[in-house]
């Protein structure tokens, strides 16, 4: 077996991009990385791990591993080959190779789910109240006026969280209780009133 052909038998490209400490976001069954060949503030560079492929849909470069890795670090495709071999200690001799690769980023922490989930329930209820009034009345319904005051915040922290780094994730989950916070107050009060 020749060198291109065991890279790409036996090598995700999902575990390089971990590798070389790219951080992913998964898209379904797909993966998304912020580019590196151009300026990318939202994740446009997709992986297809069916095929062990990707591709930029904001500046167009595509291919495999190695494509990735030539491009990546300008070098050629033979360097590129061997920075592969060496980097995972892959060895046509040794087929029994061995390398680490950090843990899935994609395994999030439980205070981020925890956040995440609840935020999404929020934007769910704001969605339906937002639909529900019916009369001229309804739209002073102090529910429904917050609901159009506070949904885009909401939809703002639910993508902080989902599409940020650890550092912005943070930040997004202290907003998060804040927001959570005044929720209970208010639902306290509210049942201190009745």
């Amino acid at each position: 077996m020749n060198k291109i052909d065991l890279i790409k038998q036996n090598l995700s490209l999902v575990d390089l991009l971990e590798f070389y400490q790219f951080r992913l976001y998964r898209k379904g069954r797909l993966y998304a990385i912020r580019c590196p060949f151009h300026t990318d503030n939202i994740p446009s560079l997709f992986i297809y791990p069916d095929t062990n492929t990707f591709y930029c849909f904001g500046c167009g470069k595509a291919g495999d591993a190695i494509d990735f890795v030539k491009e990546y670090f300008e070098i050629s495709t033979s360097e590129a080959i061997n920075k592969i071999l060496d980097d995972f200690n892959i060895s046509p001799e040794n087929p029994n190779y061995n390398f680490n690769v950090p843990m899935r980023q994609e395994e999030q922490t439980k205070d981020w789910l925890f956040y995440y989930d609840i935020l999404e329930y929020i934007d769910y209820l704001y969605t339906k109240i937002k639909k529900a009034p019916r009369t001229i009345d309804d739209l002073d319904n102090p529910f429904f006026i917050e609901a159009c005051h506070k949904h885009e915040y909401i939809k703002y922290l639910l993508e902080k969280l989902s599409l940020s780094e650890p550092f912005e994730k943070e930040e997004a989950i202290e907003e998060a209780q804040k927001c959570l916070e005044g929720y209970i107050k208010k639902a306290e009060y509210t049942e201190k009133a009745k």
